[in-house]
Parts: structure tokens; sequence; C-alpha cells
């Protein structure tokens, strides 16, 4: 209720609606913070017109709490921020994919011409795991841009900082 929003959260905020007031006599719909009793911050829509009375100048105004309404406001303009995440993370995801289906069957191609040449097998095989992995974090970036839910699984960190040294 309007009684229970009584103090101004921000002076500046009034300093400015008054300074608008004596400009032009109305203000409209003009935005505020202020601070409940209980200590919470509410938004709050004034508003105000300047009238005379008797000869005295006095403000005419209607104050509506909108902190639930600026609250639905910031949450769609996040959750428009994500989806256009998701849609960046897909785009991107599909053509490094793209990509690395290319480099993997290059990879495969030279493995079978090798025959058995040693060393240079070993590098196209660990080539050829680093492509698996990034095709992996691709189907991740795609799985987050669908809004699934991502698949867990335990990993060996032995294997892991292998893998990392090898690099």
């Amino acid at each position: 209720s309007s009684a229970e929003l009584s103090i101004w959260d921000n002076p500046q905020e009034r300093i400015q609606l008054l300074q608008y007031l004596h400009e032009s006599d109305i203000a409209t719909n003009k935005e505020f913070s202020l601070r409940r009793k209980d200590g919470s911050i509410r938004i709050g829509q004034i508003s105000l017109r300047s009238i005379e009375i008797n000869g005295e100048r006095c403000l005419l105004g209607i104050t509506r709490d909108v902190t639930e309404r600026a609250y639905l406001q910031n949450e769609l303009i996040k959750a428009q921020r994500l989806e256009s995440i998701s849609v960046l993370a897909g785009g991107i995801a599909h053509n490094f994919n793209n990509v690395l289906t290319g480099v993997i069957g290059y990879i495969s191609y030279a493995k079978k011409h090798l025959g058995d040449s040693g060393k240079v097998l070993q590098i196209l095989e660990s080539a050829e795991n680093a492509a698996y992995r990034a095709a992996g974090l691709a189907r991740q970036l795609l799985t987050f841009s669908q809004g699934t839910i991502p698949i867990r699984k335990p990993v060996s960190v032995d294997a892991l900082l292998e893998e990392s040294v090898s690099l």
C-alpha cells in the first residue's frame, strides 16, 4: 500500500522531479525508488501536476508501486539476452562441428595411407583425439543452445592430466 512507501530512497530523484515540475508544471509516469519502513526498496511511478488552491501553489499527485512490473521487465530482458546467446552458441557450434568433421575425415584418410610409421601415426592419433574432444565441446554448445540439460559423467583425472600435458 502507498502508506508503507514513505521515504524516497534517492534524494537526487526527488530533486530532478521537482526541477521538472518547476519547468513544466506537470510530470507524467516518472519512476523513482522508495524505501519501505521495513528497509526494502520498491519502484514507484508518479504523475504530478502543479495546481493553485486559494492562491497557494500545491502538488496533486498519484503514485503507483510498479516494482513487480519492473522486475518482470528485467527478467524478460535477461531471457532475451540468454536466447540471443543460445542462438549464437548454436551457430558457432554448428559451424565448428562442420569444420571438425572435415579434419577428422582427413586424419582418418591419412592414417589409412601411412601404414605402420610409428611416430607419424602417434601424432595423427593425438590430433584425431583432440578433434573428437573439440567435437564433444561443439555438442555441449549445441546442447546449451537448445536449452536441454547437459549430461554429466565422471572423468579420470589421470587421463585428463596426461591429455593436458601432451598438448
